[in-house]
């Protein structure tokens, strides 16, 4: 919506934001706020809440991923823009990179200032 002038501003999660403004024709034409409208909200999988086997399953899957030498290819794949690689350093990159240490961190609080920065 920025992009194409549409709007000039707009809220969402800073995460997403990084990653709409890596994938942009200009990734330093942007600047993602530090302020924040909330507190840290962590995603999750939804799944049974009476089967602790499967949940435990899962965990340990995502953990696994997490912690695998795999797990950092897929988020620089889906969240750094393409010529980070190159030794660009743009706003939007030290923005997703000071995120990166949460994308290792397994946690299943349901307190928001579990995931505070």
């Amino acid at each position: 919506m920025v992009e194409t002038d549409r709007a000039v501003a707009f809220v969402m999660d800073d995460i997403l934001l990084a990653s709409l403004a890596a994938g942009s024709k200009e990734p330093d034409a942007y600047v993602i706020s530090k302020d924040a409208f909330s507190k840290p909200e962590p995603y999750g999988i939804m799944l049974r809440k009476d089967d602790p086997a499967f949940k435990k399953v899962v965990d340990a899957a995502t953990a696994e991923l997490y912690q695998s030498a795999e797990g950092p290819k897929l988020f620089e794949k889906w969240f750094m823009p393409e010529d980070s690689a190159e030794g660009a350093e743009s706003e939007t990159c030290r923005s997703v990179r000071s995120r990166r240490r949460h994308f290792r961190s397994l946690r299943t609080s349901p307190d928001p200032d579990a995931y505070a920065m």
